[in-house]
């Protein structure tokens, strides 16, 4: 099912018997990259709108917005330890923006095995903490 930002979140079904009427999505998501090459590529003149503009609709409509960087970490980044020729500074300053314009959370999973995991983890502490401010 398409969600209508990120890669991944949490879509509730109506359960009238639970006093939810309809359908709807918790306001978190998570978009997932690969890599800080993947990264690049969405920050580079041709795909850099179309991203931006995810972050935000997902931060108008009331998400929070977590980008999760597989197979690299924070030392990778700041030396340019990446196969892209896109100058390390400038991705740095570029995460830096999307973190304080769209109050995007950042976080790195240097092993891709452990991404599902980490994840999973992500959405449950956001989903816990919603239903707190339910109940």
């Amino acid at each position: 099912m398409k969600l209508p930002f990120g890669d991944y979140g949490i879509k509730v079904p109506a359960m009238p018997e639970l006093g939810i009427m309809r359908a709807m999505y918790m306001p978190f998501m998570v978009e997932r990259k690969a890599n800080l090459d993947e990264l690049c590529v969405n920050f580079s003149s041709k795909d850099r709108n179309r991203f931006l503009n995810e972050f935000a609709k997902a931060k108008s409509a009331g998400f929070n917005i977590h980008l999760v960087v597989e197979s690299n970490d924070y030392h990778d980044l700041i030396t340019g330890n990446y196969r892209s020729q896109f100058n390390a500074n400038t991705l740095e300053a570029n995460i830096w923006s999307i973190q304080a314009k769209y109050d995007v959370r950042v976080s790195y999973v240097k092993d891709s095995n452990d991404a599902p995991r980490f994840i999973v983890n992500c959405l449950f502490s956001q989903l816990r903490a919603e239903l707190k401010k339910w109940y």
